[in-house]
């Protein structure tokens, strides 16, 4: 009896971690994109670099002032647009959450690992919008997505050889008029407070997306991904830390096919 509640504990730590997705979604524009770091937008005065690398699309901006006089970013006549909702794109304050994981391999090719999330609130307390000659400010906006995209609408799907993933995924391609992502930037400027308003608009859209149940990110400023557990993971995780006999429950579980086999 030991022995079977020892190799169902086994059994539950190994479920639990392969039941864990993530979703990568790469982002095109109507700007230049350098090398993936970031997508540009310059023109005779301002420097404006998007990123959006990271868990849930943070949003972030750097914003240089490359003209010999100051100039002042409207904040409160900006925004960021996703699929038509309107958010300010520099808030009052915005949530930060971050996690950190470890993991190790034991004999037989079992699984293990540990994971933790903080969370807090960033206060945005420089809105003035003033960039100084020769200068730039950096903004983190929002997460601006955080559940997996439909891939049932996509224009096509093939497997591919993914670098950033280092392995043959299954990827689905969209195209600009039917992403299920549309993110719109909108930034107003001018170079004093009196003169006539300058204003930016930058696209993005999803262009493609793909699953894997391994986390591989090298930090592209044109991709992002978010991640889940299935029921299944999540029971039997609590099973496992409990430490209580699991072969009752064991009968009621429903794996999420779509999150433990990658597709």
């Amino acid at each position: 009896m030991k022995n079977n509640i020892l190799l169902i504990t086994s059994f539950t730590l190994i479920s639990f971690t392969a039941c864990t997705s993530f979703q990568f979604t790469s982002l095109q524009s109507n700007l230049l994109n350098l090398d993936s770091n970031y997508f540009l937008y310059q023109d005779d005065t301002l420097e404006v670099k998007y990123s959006f690398a990271g868990r849930n699309c943070p949003l972030q901006l750097t914003i240089y002032n490359k003209s010999d006089d100051p100039i002042f970013i409207n904040w409160e006549q900006s925004a960021v647009i996703i699929n038509g909702q309107s958010l300010p794109i520099n808030p009052l304050n915005s949530i930060m959450s971050s996690r950190s994981q470890t993991s190790t391999y034991a004999i037989g090719n079992h699984y293990e690992s540990s994971s933790s999330i903080s969370n807090g609130v960033i206060e945005h307390s420089d809105r003035s919008g003033f960039i100084p000659p020769k200068a730039s400010i950096t903004i983190n906006s929002y997460n601006l997505s955080s559940g997996f995209i439909n891939t049932t609408l996509a224009d096509s799907t093939q497997k591919v050889y993914e670098e950033s993933a280092l392995r043959t995924v299954t990827k689905h391609f969209f195209t600009k008029e039917n992403s299920p992502l549309k993110i719109n930037c909108f930034l107003t400027y001018n170079n004093d407070t009196k003169t006539q308003k300058n204003y930016i608009k930058s696209k993005f859209w999803c262009a493609s997306v793909y699953k894997t149940n391994y986390q591989s990110y090298n930090n592209r400023g044109d991709q992002y991904f978010v991640s889940r557990s299935s029921v299944a993971g999540d029971i039997l995780s609590t099973a496992a830390i409990v430490g209580v006999a699991i072969v009752a429950v064991k009968a009621d579980l429903e794996y999420d096919d779509e999150c433990c086999h990658e597709r």
